[in-house]
């Protein structure tokens, strides 16, 4: 994390801190990992610490070329999740480059669409989702929209909570894909978020999947 501070010659006390504050961030104490070596660290932590190298010296611009397409879809999530909390933090801006249009969706402000060596359309997600370009544009995002949807936190169903008890109690950071296998084996699922208790079951899931996915458009409605 220190490599590229320490080449711009900052004070060693400002590196510690920096280094301990990009740490705590992402959950890794640094009094326990300050000191370990790369191979002392699992391939998540290892995916963690990159990011945090990147970062540390705070540049006004990193470009990211599709750091996370080789994880698993758990890892992803999380590391999607913690660079949007650095992201927040840091206030960096970040160009980050992906095939995967879903991730596109959940991380980006701004989407740039390429095509050909061409770019498309570049836009909010909303508007690009809502008013694609062209038909090409249309057809990549069409799966997207719909994958996306599973990505959001159990916390985001609070207004679609059931009024039911639930033995089974989960947090309210766990995604709807994490939580479709739990609702399989539990009738209802008992969310603890910051915004209190509440319950989740098979009929939240299916009112907000049809809130969140109804077309907008009046005539295709009717």
């Amino acid at each position: 994390i220190a490599v590229i501070p320490e080449m711009k010659g900052w004070s060693r006390q400002k590196i510690r801190t920096a280094t301990d504050e990009l740490l705590t961030t992402v959950d890794l104490p640094p009094a326990e990992y300050r000191n370990r070596m790369p191979s002392e660290l699992s391939g998540g932590q290892q995916q963690r610490i990159g990011i945090l190298r990147a970062l540390a010296s705070r540049p006004k611009v990193v470009l990211m070329d599709e750091p996370f397409s080789a994880l698993d879809p758990i890892s992803r999530t999380q590391l999607q999740d913690m660079l949007l909390h650095l992201h927040r933090a840091l206030k960096t801006t970040v160009i980050f480059v992906t095939h995967d249009m879903a991730e596109a969706m959940k991380l980006g402000d701004r989407i740039g669409v390429m095509r050909g060596g061409k770019l498309l359309q570049v836009d909010t997600p909303e508007e690009i989702a809502t008013n694609p370009a062209n038909g090409f544009v249309a057809d990549l995002f069409k799966g997207a929209q719909a994958n996306q949807g599973l990505q959001v936190t159990l916390s985001q169903l609070a207004p679609f909570a059931a009024d039911v008890s639930a033995r089974h109690a989960v947090g309210g950071n766990l995604t709807l894909a994490e939580a479709l296998p739990l609702l399989d084996a539990h009738e209802a699922l008992r969310v603890n978020s910051e915004h209190g208790a509440f319950v989740v079951n098979t009929h939240s899931v299916v009112a907000y999947l049809a809130s969140a996915f109804v077309d907008q458009n009046t005539e295709t409605k009717e």
